[in-house]
């Protein structure tokens, strides 16, 4: 598939795995990395075959998350937000994902919004962008609360407007390389 030439091309300090009997389905949108553990949100487009197998590639544990039908990704309603912090949608599904995490890695700091998108966030490098134009939330506190959480260098309100549209969100736009 082209984007594995383009993994394969751009980057290769990563290897990538290839499930052969097509059994197993595993999105990006669904993978939390921690630094203790993976989480993988099983969802529409992740499957348990698709946990199993990166839990048979991952050098670190990896957990099943269920968080409900509500929401298309893990990510869309938890992400990292700092080292050891998450961001979370205050709604069933981002509660169910907060306790089904919790209850693995119980160091974690978490952080509720009332809005989905506003739990979306790309932390990288010391700085964390988020979808500008959050409606849910007050978005002065919102970026204070971003800038307290990890004493980051930088908040970056990217603009989501046309990748909103067919629900696309930063998560979706990113390929975090380590």
């Amino acid at each position: 598939p082209p984007m594995a030439a383009a993994m394969e091309r751009h980057a290769p300090c990563l290897t990538l795995i290839r499930p052969g009997d097509g059994a197993a389905s595993l999105d990006g949108g669904d993978v939390l990395r921690t630094s203790r553990n993976v989480f993988v949100g099983v969802s529409s487009r992740t499957n348990a075959a698709g946990v199993e197998y990166l839990r048979r590639a991952s050098p670190l544990p990896v957990h099943a998350v269920s968080f409900g039908g509500a929401a298309l990704h893990l990510k869309s309603v938890a992400t990292m937000c700092g080292p050891s912090s998450v961001v979370y949608a205050d709604t069933d599904a981002g509660r169910a994902a907060r306790k089904a995490m919790t209850n693995v890695e119980g160091g974690l700091q978490w952080y509720p919004v009332s809005e989905e998108r506003a739990a979306n966030c790309i932390y990288a490098n010391g700085a964390i962008m988020y979808p500008a134009g959050i409606k849910g939330e007050d978005e002065i506190t919102y970026t204070k609360m971003l800038e307290k959480v990890a004493g980051l260098r930088a908040v970056v309100p990217v603009d989501m407007g046309e990748t909103a549209k067919s629900d696309g969100a930063l998560t979706c736009c990113s390929i975090l390389l380590p």
